[in-house]
């Protein structure tokens, strides 16, 4: 029995002795793992620059090439050029030289994408307050450093010049001055301008996204294309309405024009001859509302809809211009079956189309239809002597409309600009109820 005790204390011991060794050697390798020194992969460029002395003055230096900043990013053409361009003509105004300021385009899976860069200096202490600054007028949203090679700077000034030749726009030059023609490229997308393919009866054909097959031919597209004419259509109902007019570019001379009405479900088709061209059109309660200038006026004529379509009632605005073309300016309140109330912002005559995306409206014309005939209701309209340019520091291109009517809660509105304006409407007329203006106070510092 002694030999047998010795023996399993003797197994013990050894078992602990392990164990504790064991132990030593993980808690050593552990502690080692810790302390060790890692070789980590060094980066290419130094993450921050040892500041240094320049021309007498401190810099910090944060790009070991071209030091620039992307200051937006879009993946519409048109979107891209008009920031680009203003942002150029708001630093023209100031003074600052605009040569800086870079509008690229990059290929990326999902399509290509339009970003603007400002080169600045390399040197963080400089680069920040200015690019700040930038934010703080709302210029610009954000802005990230990005390092550009001499080749690479060479490559995008070379794009961003080839858009300057395209768009015809020269730099420092304002959007808002310039004639349309040199416009007509860039807003072709935006307002629908005319563009012609070939497309034989019984084969597919493909216009961008779309693949279309003529079935028959059976009415020719007019073939009146003014020097600046948008095509515009609208499906009302049953029937396909479509004819030309100015669009965005200058108001065009027109006594008469066509308006096609397609009854789509047999292709049944009606041309009626209109005193004014085609710029908008909306349906209103069984009918169609056609809008256009003759280059002087504005008209508004009311299109009947059924077996033999024909034209209503044409109401005549003297004098006057849409001051807004895009849909939300338009809206039509009805109070009953075959009448209601429409909005239309307004602006001076003559003026381009493409200018209501930096003038706001003179005012809101409200007219009353009843059977598809007009009655004048009156016009809400814009105090301008009272308007504040607050340096874009709320809104310079407002792509959503920065004129409309508003129908709400049997209340009658005009927004115009930082303007609301309400009306009340009474025994067939507008008359105004009161108006506020949320445009920035100007701020006049005294010193004692």
């Amino acid at each position: 029995m002694s030999f047998v005790k010795r023996f399993f204390r003797a197994l013990l011991r050894g078992f602990l002795r392990v164990t504790a060794l064991l132990l030593f050697v993980a808690t050593f390798a552990y502690f080692g793992g810790l302390l060790w020194t890692l070789d980590l992969p060094a980066p290419r460029y130094a993450a921050f620059s040892a500041p240094k002395i320049q021309d007498h003055r401190l810099v910090l230096p944060f790009s070991p090439g071209i030091a620039s900043a992307k200051v937006a990013t879009f993946h519409d053409q048109l979107e891209a050029f008009l920031h680009f361009e203003y942002l150029r003509g708001r630093q023209a105004r100031d003074g600052s030289d605009t040569s800086d300021i870079l509008l690229t385009a990059v290929g990326t899976p999902s399509g290509t994408s339009y970003e603007i860069f400002i080169l600045c200096d390399n040197d963080l202490l400089t680069a920040v307050p200015r690019l700040t600054e930038l934010q703080g007028r709302n210029l610009i949203s954000s802005y990230d450093f990005t390092t550009w090679t001499y080749k690479d700077l060479a490559y995008y000034q070379q794009q961003s010049h080839t858009f300057d030749v395209a768009y015809g726009a020269p730099a420092g030059q304002k959007l808002e001055s310039l004639n349309s023609f040199q416009l007509r490229p860039a807003l072709a997308a935006l307002y629908g301008e005319i563009s012609k393919f070939d497309a034989p009866v019984g084969k597919a054909v493909r216009f961008g996204r779309l693949v279309i097959t003529v079935q028959a031919c059976v009415k020719h597209p007019p073939e009146e294309e003014p020097e600046s004419a948008a095509f515009q259509n609208r499906f009302v109902g049953n029937y396909l309405l479509y004819g030309i007019g100015s669009g965005a570019g200058q108001p065009q001379n027109r006594w008469q024009a066509n308006l096609y009405v397609v009854r789509w479900t047999d292709g049944d088709t009606n041309e009626l001859t209109l005193k004014h061209g085609v710029d908008r059109i909306e349906a209103m309660a069984d009918g169609a509302v056609v809008v256009g200038t003759d280059g002087k006026d504005l008209h508004f004529t009311s299109i009947k809809l059924g077996d033999s379509p024909e034209v209503a009632d044409d109401y005549t605005r003297r004098d006057a211009s849409q001051g807004e073309l895009r849909s939300q300016g338009f809206f039509y309140k009805p109070d009953g079956p075959d009448s209601g109330v429409l909005g239309l912002p307004i602006s001076v005559p003559g003026r381009a189309g493409y200018m209501n995306l930096f003038q706001s409206s003179a005012a809101i014309i409200f007219l009353r239809n009843r059977s598809l005939h007009f009655e004048e209701l009156g016009e809400l309209g814009a105090e301008a002597e009272k308007a504040v340019d607050d340096g874009c520091r709320a809104s310079c291109v407002d792509w959503y409309g920065n004129s409309r009517p508003i129908f709400v809660r049997g209340r009658v509105l005009a927004l115009l600009g930082y303007e609301i304006v309400e009306g009340d409407l009474k025994n067939g007329s507008m008359r105004e109820l009161r108006r506020i203006n949320y445009a920035p106070q100007r701020v006049a510092v005294t010193k004692n």
